[in-house]
């Protein structure tokens, strides 16, 4: 892709003040997007005169058309895929274009409207002209000429505009970054010109799926970055694009694009926006570098929320067993991601002296049996991990609010690496807002797979959630680099004795010595001690004599499908 040429801005030039008074043109498409009718609405006389300054033609030749054939070419493909996506009842959201005619361009327009059940389908479209300042205008920013998306620096700043205005919904909006690598191969075989018409379809295709059309920029060296809301299939996305391809391949199929999505943290309109937009490119892009090795030799395609499954490309031949595991750890944790190859299961924390149950912890289980830890810290790597965790938290929200089981309290497993994310910490609180229950039902449980580094960014988020009235446990304490400095770093509610301790207890007075220790220093700080796999009634006795009081093994329950049965069931704990 070229440079960028920046480009005059017409909104900067005198508005004519006769636009003014018309205020917009309404058109009614049939659903195969030819024209109906047309007709001029404003506040004063003359009207149809009006609008065909604003159109540039006579509103009678505008009726019987195919509406995107009159929009500039550029816009073109654009503006027909942005129609032929939306669905009955759907609102199409404001795209800016010109229409062309005869006697040349129009003037900038605002396009909008919505597709009614009610007339068989139909759109009922507007055409109002661009306001001075605030429209997104193709040509008010800097473009790459080989797609026609914007900038970099001009796509923030538009993603920055449609994710303020997304939050102001509610609704989570996504950033998506599409890596075009095969675009290298085509360059070696196809023309100039014919590169340059399979970028400009690929262009349009990504704006019409782009939050108003335009929230679409050229990121880097054959990569694509759009803003959109809920909705968008990266599955389909990648195929789509595979078939833009092919129509120029000239052996074979085209392997499917790179696609890597996370979702931005709500934000007010300004600086704050454009930070997150800004964090979440970076985010993105650094993500995508690291998998890109793993993805191209193992034919991953898809990846993260937003896909459906991971796109295979049937003529890679990876060679190198490490990297053939690391492609398949990849393609597996996509589809987990997505919620279709792993499950819930719950297991108790309880009371050891009473066997009362004080919550259960949500635990995943993947269908082909790959070890959790293997897998999540495979994620932590490469950085995928924060939206699994939203994803269980999401989950485990869902479970709560269905159950009619009021003394329910379910703990969820959040990696040290996404509580160091500043962008996690807003998903997830907005996630929170989103789906209330009582902050006492819901603990988190901070795990650590690979080392936290950044630990005051930890804590912070730990106080984040603490303050809202939810339990923070440290996992496994005593594992791995999770050690005292941990403690003397995080201030939390409990902390979870790895079970590696008590396992080791009937047989090692070390290992006792080890337990009364951790369970003392807890009690000084006020905080719960639990111990982690205990299996026998000798454990046990062993834990109550150095002052642990809370456990979870097997010795009160395996894992259970329905969290809510170990409280109308009190004698599933044993």
């Amino acid at each position: 892709m070229s440079s960028p040429e920046p480009m005059v801005d017409p909104l900067t030039q005198p508005r004519d003040p006769f636009l003014d008074a018309c205020t917009d043109v309404t058109l009614v498409l049939d659903p195969n997007g030819r024209v109906r009718s047309a007709q001029a609405t404003g506040l004063t006389g003359g009207v149809e005169s009006v609008a065909q300054i604003l159109t540039g033609m006579p509103l009678s030749a505008i009726v019987g058309s195919h509406f995107a054939d009159l929009v500039e070419p550029s816009r073109r493909q654009m503006v027909a895929r942005a129609l032929s996506r939306l669905r009955l009842g759907e609102r199409l959201p404001p795209i800016s274009l010109r229409l062309l005619s005869s006697h040349g361009a129009s003037p900038p327009l605002v396009l909008s409207g919505a597709r009614l059940p009610a007339t068989e389908g139909d759109f009922h479209l507007a055409l109002t002209q661009a306001p001075r300042l605030g429209a997104l205008n193709r040509t008010t920013h800097p473009r790459d000429p080989d797609t026609g998306l914007l900038d970099r620096d001009a796509f923030v700043a538009a993603a920055a505009t449609h994710l303020a205005a997304i939050s102001a919904t509610g609704a989570p909006a996504w950033l998506t970054l599409i890596d075009l690598g095969q675009l290298a191969e085509a360059r070696t075989y196809l023309t100039p010109d014919s590169i340059g018409k399979v970028t400009l379809e690929i262009g349009a295709y990504v704006q019409a799926l782009s939050a108003g059309g335009d929230a679409a920029g050229v990121v880097g060296h054959d990569r694509i970055a759009l803003l959109h809301g809920a909705g968008i299939d990266g599955a389909t996305v990648s195929q789509d694009i595979q078939g833009l391809l092919a129509r120029s391949w000239r052996d074979g199929k085209p392997g499917r694009p790179l696609i890597l999505s996370l979702s931005p943290p709500a934000s007010a309109p300004g600086r704050e926006a454009v930070g997150a937009v800004d964090t979440a490119l970076k985010t993105v892009l650094s993500r995508l570098d690291a998998a890109i090795p793993l993805t191209r030799a193992a034919s991953v395609e898809t990846l993260g929320p937003g896909t459906a499954e991971e796109a295979v490309r049937p003529n890679a031949a990876p060679t190198d067993p490490r990297t053939v595991e690391s492609g398949r750890q990849l393609r597996t944790f996509g589809r987990y991601v997505m919620r279709t190859d792993y499950t819930l299961v719950f297991q108790p924390i309880v009371d050891m002296e009473s066997r009362q149950v004080h919550h259960v912890e949500a635990l995943a289980r993947f269908t082909d049996g790959t070890e959790t830890a293997t897998l999540i810290g495979f994620a932590e790597e490469i950085g995928m991990v924060e939206e699994f965790d939203l994803d269980v938290v999401r989950q485990i929200l869902e479970t709560l609010a269905r159950s009619p089981e009021s003394r329910l309290k379910i703990a969820a497993n959040i990696s040290g690496y996404s509580m160091q994310s500043g962008n996690f910490l807003a998903a997830l609180l907005q996630l929170l807002d989103r789906h209330p229950v009582g902050a006492d039902r819901l603990l988190f449980e901070v795990t650590e797979t690979n080392r936290i580094d950044r630990l005051s960014e930890v804590n912070g988020s730990v106080q984040a959630l603490r303050r809202r009235g939810h339990k923070v446990c440290l996992d496994d304490f005593g594992a791995g680099s999770a050690a005292f400095h941990y403690l003397r770093a995080l201030e939390v509610d409990m902390v979870k004795i790895d079970g590696l301790y008590t396992d080791a207890m009937p047989a090692s007075p070390r290992d006792r010595a080890i337990v009364r220790a951790i369970a003392g220093m807890c009690d000084e700080l006020g905080i719960r001690a639990v111990a982690e796999k205990v299996e026998t009634e000798e454990q046990l006795t062993l834990l109550l004599k150095a002052g642990v009081r809370s456990g979870q093994g097997y010795l009160f329950s395996h894992p259970q499908e329905k969290p809510e049965r170990y409280w109308s069931h009190p004698e599933t704990v044993a």
